[in-house]
């Protein structure tokens, strides 16, 4: 009786040994999980902060290009109003000669005109 009570002791130390091994076992199994989680978890948040920091970088780039882009036809669009405005300058001096020639050419109508009725007045 004494001996049974000698081997359960040993056989419930080497019981709870075992329970104790299969613990820490199960427990670095645990924590393994865990880093290699944190591990993917860092990484996917690395992947996902360079993606950020690449569109970022693409929508500052694209920024700029637009704002050349605008500056660049805002340039243009001045240059074709100038070329207007000059054009329209031209037509109205055109014009304004136009005016002189068909004024011109009424008084020398009317000259004539005058000129026909001393002929006719004198013959």
């Amino acid at each position: 009786s004494v001996m049974l009570g000698k081997v359960s002791a040993a056989d419930v130390l080497q019981e709870l040994q075992s329970h104790l091994s299969m613990k820490e076992r199960l427990f670095q199994e645990a924590m393994s999980d865990r880093s290699r989680q944190a591990q993917e978890h860092h990484r996917q948040m690395t992947e996902l902060l360079n993606t950020i920091s690449a569109r970022d970088q693409d929508m500052k780039d694209y920024g700029e290009r637009l704002g050349w882009v605008i500056s660049e036809r805002s340039g243009q669009l001045q240059e074709l109003r100038r070329q207007l405005s000059s054009r329209e300058q031209e037509l109205n001096d055109v014009n304004r000669e136009r005016e002189k020639d068909v004024s011109a050419s009424r008084e020398l109508q009317r000259f004539q005109d005058v000129l026909k009725e001393k002929d006719a007045f004198i013959q």
